[in-house]
């Protein structure tokens, strides 16, 4: 070897390298007798200061033939722009590790699909920055089996809305709470004894974790009770509000003058 020492393996890292700098690299073979020819030089390779690895890879949800996973940036992104993650998978027993994703991550979260049920499987995330370095893998987590997991639907909400809320005529009425449940529960919400439909002034936003109920420019009649339901097949929950809107009076009708002593 160039750099002044056998090696007995057949992989080498070599150290010493200017970060920025195109290196090419060959080897010899040796024995007893000498040193052979050397080999063909690899193709051109800059060296570049590798990033960390992503931490706090942990398992979000695990449904049928999916797992979702979530983990944390980098600490030092290599002293170039991070442009990605590949997430990788190994199905139990084997040891090979698949790549799931074609295009490179940007998200801190990933669904890995098309896993199959009653498997284990073990994840592991590796990032990547602009200038192509790559990071060693994160710490992988292991041993999670692939099954459909189902929780009864659930629904909470803040104490301050719980404990009532007072607003102006003509401000925005937003209600917010949070949901659980698998499959996805159904949200519904009601004024009174009404269901509420969409409109040009009210607004329901529904995520895979909250819901949001929006009414703008709200009037004296938006005052009262409001209900959030939620159910799916194994089980339904309700939660309420109450909501005040303030306006101020109405004009004062006719006044009468009483005759009287001065």
């Amino acid at each position: 070897m160039e750099n002044g020492s056998d090696s007995r393996l057949t992989e080498c890292r070599v150290g010493g390298l200017i970060e920025g700098l195109e290196y090419q690299f060959r080897v010899k073979a040796c024995n007893i007798a000498g040193a052979s020819e050397a080999s063909e030089p690899t193709w051109s390779a800059v060296a570049l200061d590798p990033c960390d690895e992503p931490t706090d890879l942990s398992v979000e949800d695990v449904s049928t033939g999916e797992v979702t996973l979530s983990y944390t940036a980098p600490k030092y992104n290599g002293g170039h722009r991070l442009s990605g993650y590949d997430i990788e998978y190994r199905k139990h027993p084997g040891k090979i590790w698949q790549k799931s994703n074609y295009t490179s991550v940007q998200e801190l979260v990933y669904t890995v699909k098309e896993l199959i049920d009653g498997c284990t499987y073990d994840f592991r995330v590796i990032a990547k920055n602009t200038a192509g370095g790559i990071s060693k893998p994160s710490v992988a987590v292991v041993d999670v089996e692939v099954k459909e997991i189902y929780i009864p639907a659930n629904v909470a909400m803040d104490q301050t809305l719980l404990n009532g809320i007072t607003i102006r005529n003509g401000q925005e009425i937003s209600l917010t709470a949070k949901i659980t449940g698998k499959p996805t529960p159904k949200v519904t919400w009601s004024h009174g004894n009404d269901d509420i439909k969409e409109s040009d002034f009210v607004k329901v936003i529904n995520t895979h974790s909250t819901t949001e109920l929006i009414i703008k420019d709200s009037k004296l009649k938006n005052s009262g009770e409001y209900t959030c339901s939620v159910s799916n097949h194994y089980g339904t929950k309700h939660i309420a509000c109450k909501v005040f809107v303030l306006d101020k009076p109405g004009p004062v009708g006719s006044i009468q003058r009483q005759s009287g002593r001065a």
